[in-house]
């Protein structure tokens, strides 16, 4: 999704270099490999982050939940990558004590 989400931008070359190709693509990806994964999982994407499109968190949300693992995807519409606003961090805290009380009770 990576190199995919670069093409059309002046760091593509770059991007498809950096990666490259071959069998690592597919046993290296989280992704790909989700069944594999048995933690449960909280993830945080801005949405408007322009280093990694929150259609790869989506995704991994998605493969988790069909394989049957805990996983759970908040987004912050108005946000890019850092997730600079005080009151998102403060949330972001607030989310992860409670998704990791309840992950530790299972």
């Amino acid at each position: 999704m990576l190199k995919r989400e670069a093409e059309g931008f002046t760091n593509a070359r770059i991007m498809q270099t950096y990666i490259g190709t071959g069998p690592h693509i597919a046993e290296g990806s989280p992704l790909r490999r989700a069944e594999e994964i048995k933690a449960p999982v909280l993830m945080f994407h801005g949405e408007k982050d322009t280093n990694v499109g929150v259609a790869e968190s989506r995704a991994m949300d998605k493969a988790l939940k069909a394989a049957g693992a805990r996983s759970e995807l908040v987004t912050y519409r108005t946000l890019d990558h850092q997730l600079d606003d005080s009151a998102v961090r403060a949330d972001m805290l607030r989310r992860s004590d409670l998704f990791l009380r309840a992950a530790l009770k299972m």
